[in-house]
């Protein structure tokens, strides 16, 4: 085999090698989405209040996005993500803004610090969304990332 036709074979696997690591999985594994299940109860919270949502981390861009939908509580005043495990209260982290869709459900996009987005992709657990109402400022319905 001459050495011109090697180099080509040998650049061809090395070309594929990478596609194979680099390939399509990449793209989704920038993008992380938690399944959120908001509630209020445990002697804080609305206990008639209840929630759902999709909390999305990128890792890449370092943006947190959010869709959540809301019942029985109070229209919403404020909405944060805070560090704490379920049962403990913990400081905000992530603030949300409090935007809504044509059907009413709260959508949003922010940016985070990078070593906030990599804590919590980390450890999802202790993390959770609350939303804030003027009936209940400390928070009227939780629900943790890893729900």
């Amino acid at each position: 085999m001459n050495t011109e036709r090697y180099m080509n074979r040998l650049s061809a696997l090395a070309a594929a090698s990478l596609a194979l690591l680099l390939g399509p999985g990449t793209t989704a594994a920038e993008e992380t989405s938690f399944d959120v299940s908001l509630s209020g109860g445990s002697g804080s919270g609305d206990s008639d209040g209840e929630g759902e949502g999709t909390v999305t981390v990128d890792s890449e861009t370092h943006q947190i996005s959010w869709e959540l939908s809301h019942a029985n509580i109070g229209e919403p005043t404020a909405m944060h993500i805070h560090q704490g495990a379920e049962g403990e209260s913990g400081g905000v982290v992530v603030p949300m803004t409090v935007g809504t869709d044509p059907e009413g459900t709260l959508v949003g996009l922010t940016s985070a610090p990078p070593d906030v987005v990599e804590a919590i992709l980390a450890s999802p657990a202790d993390y959770y969304v609350n939303i804030h109402n003027d009936e209940y400022p400390g928070g009227a319905i939780r629900g943790q990332l890893d729900d």
